[in-house]
């Protein structure tokens, strides 16, 4: 949520940093009266949205963290449909499959 202040991620060279509200639920999707998680409008232009959420969620046990197995299996499937798009495009009329 603040860009002027933060804090440089473990293992970086110190040129990025995160904010220091990375990954705090209670700031970055505190829940409301009813137990919903609202999201900061302030958020939203952060270059990290997507990774500080995934922490957040993760602290508050509502997603685990990613398997090296799901990661593997991923990179399996992209390449497939990559391959079989490209078959696809490159077949002419007479040899395309009968969908």
């Amino acid at each position: 949520m603040s860009k002027t202040t933060c804090q440089a991620v473990p293992g970086d060279s110190g040129q990025d940093c995160q904010p220091l509200c990375f990954g705090d639920p209670s700031r970055v999707c505190p829940k409301d009266a009813d137990g919903i998680i609202q999201p900061q409008a302030a958020c939203v232009a952060c270059p990290v949205l997507k990774d500080c959420l995934q922490q957040a969620l993760r602290q508050e046990g509502l997603i685990s963290p990613p398997s090296p197995q799901s990661q593997v299996i991923s990179k399996a499937t992209h390449f497939l449909r990559r391959w079989s798009h490209r078959k696809l495009a490159g077949a002419g009329p007479e040899e395309a499959p009968e969908l």
